[in-house]
């Protein structure tokens, strides 16, 4: 009897050699598996957990494709994506905390997403796109861990946010700019020379658990003789940086962009209802302003004239 067909991965750190092998996976009976995308883009990543790393992040250097015997082997060369600074989520740190999302986001405050990775699919021995496994991240979808704007807080576990990118989306009034101000204190972001842009169009719901602070400076004096500051890299758990006031405009009235036309009457007609009940309150105001001063009027009367109110003439 003849075995059937498999499929074997084998991952490797430093270079593609036995004495490398980080682990394998092997199917049998099973003709389509993932694989890390580097086919349609020109890097790609891998969150995988090999027992003999702590390690969980990676970069993809390298695939290589044989055929032996009907079976397909894919050599896949890995490299440490290690922070210089310590990552923690802000799931992580609600939980050491016990402080709610909150209290700790708000609108305009910047954080970075992992949106997720793309993946490949191996189908019929050649390289596809996972058009068939809605499950994972599918193509012109939001990907890879990116700098985005806070736009609300829709509970503990869920915040509302809007995606950056470096790629000039070009006349489009749903987008806007990020200045050079809310950039400058992002470590990353205010030294990469790229311009970012917010796209509102794309405002999407995440989880917390993909939610972390970007890194910042933090300027710090060894001593109270020595005037020189130290800088120090950190990952702000408190969530203070955010956009400068003028982005704070300029992501309402993007925003704003986003709604329907059904959206747009609904908004008017709130908008008249407030007006209209700030007209209302106001004619009271005035009303009772005028009573006030009647009522202070007779009030002078019964003081001078002795008349105790508390008695009946």
């Amino acid at each position: 009897m003849t075995s059937s067909p498999t499929i074997t991965i084998k991952y490797f750190g430093n270079s593609i050699n036995q004495s490398n092998l980080l682990g394998e996976e092997i199917y049998i009976g099973i003709s389509e598996a993932f694989l890390p995308d580097l086919f349609n883009q020109p890097l790609s990543f891998l969150v995988k957990k090999f027992e003999s790393k702590e390690n969980y992040n990676w970069i993809v250097k390298q695939i290589n494709q044989r055929e032996v015997n009907g079976s397909s082997f894919f050599d896949v060369l890995l490299d440490e994506n290690k922070s210089k600074v310590k990552e923690v989520s802000l799931y992580e740190t609600i939980n050491k905390t016990n402080k709610k999302v909150t209290r700790t986001l708000f609108t305009g405050a910047l954080v970075e997403v992992d949106y997720g990775l793309t993946q490949s699919i191996i189908k019929d021995k050649e390289i596809k796109k996972t058009k068939r496994y809605p499950n994972v991240l599918q193509k012109n979808e939001m990907r890879k861990r990116r700098l985005a704007i806070v736009v609300k807080v829709l509970s503990e576990g869920r915040v509302q946010v809007v995606p950056v990118t470096s790629q000039n989306p070009g006349i489009d009034k749903s987008t806007f700019k990020l200045s050079k101000e809310t950039l400058d204190p992002l470590v990353f972001y205010g030294n990469s020379g790229k311009e970012s842009w917010a796209l509102c169009r794309m405002t999407q719901t995440v989880s917390i658990t993909r939610i972390i602070p970007p890194i910042t400076k933090k300027f710090e004096r060894q001593s109270k003789s020595n005037i020189t500051p130290y800088i120090r890299y950190i990952r702000d758990e408190l969530y203070r940086n955010k956009l400068n006031p003028s982005d704070q405009i300029h992501l309402s009235n993007a925003l704003l962009q986003t709604y329907s036309p059904d959206d747009y009457l609904e908004l008017k007609d709130i908008k008249k209802k407030y007006l209209q009940l700030l007209k209302d309150i106001e004619a009271e105001r005035e009303n009772n302003k005028t009573l006030i001063e009647s009522l202070n009027d007779y009030k002078k009367i019964c003081e001078i004239l002795d008349l105790d109110p508390n008695k009946v003439l």
